[in-house]
């Protein structure tokens, strides 16, 4: 009578091994893409967020001024985008606030580029931007605080590797995205 060895060949462990690589390359691939999803949803909400701000700004209802824009980090580590419209209802004017979040988590980096260089958007350091209702152009700065010297240039969203910007050409606030 033989006896029969019940342990694995080496070639049946190199076997097991070798799809073990490929099953967590696969995995490792499909997190990078979901990381850069995250990334490339940012910048489409905030390229959008820009011409609604442009939009609401331009419109040919009556009474209406410039549009307000901002960009913060929240507490949560996450990204809102406010636009802030004033709006003549009654007797007078009200500012009207529409907040929406941007940035689903919280390991997403947001920059932006001036007059002054690349500064990123941190629970310290908002972006405020105004849309000018005679012209459309985007100048830095929020209510009764406009700069008009300081002109944004680009906004970026990155996440890891990958990288998403946004053009924005000043005089005319013309949002360019490439995402």
């Amino acid at each position: 009578m033989k006896n029969k060895n019940a342990g694995f060949s080496l070639i049946e462990l190199v076997v097991v091994i070798a799809v073990m690589v490929i099953v967590v390359g696969i995995g490792a691939t499909w997190i990078g893409n979901i990381s850069g999803y995250r990334a490339r949803e940012c910048a489409g909400k905030v390229a959008s967020s820009l011409n609604g701000a442009k939009v609401k700004s331009l419109s040919k209802q009556k009474n209406t001024g410039d549009a307000y824009w901002e960009l913060k980090k929240g507490s949560d580590g996450k990204y809102y985008v406010s636009t802030y419209y004033p709006e003549y209802s009654g007797g007078g004017f009200t500012l009207v606030e529409e907040t929406a979040k941007v940035g689903r988590t919280s390991n997403l980096k947001v920059t932006y580029t001036d007059a002054d260089g690349d500064h990123e958007v941190d629970s310290m350091n908002t972006l405020k931007l105004c849309y000018d209702r005679s012209t459309g152009a985007l100048y830095e700065g929020s209510s009764g605080s406009v700069d008009k010297t300081k002109n944004i240039s680009a906004i970026s969203v990155s996440n890891g590797a990958r990288s998403y910007k946004i053009e924005i050409v000043a005089k005319t606030g013309k949002v360019i995205g490439r995402y």
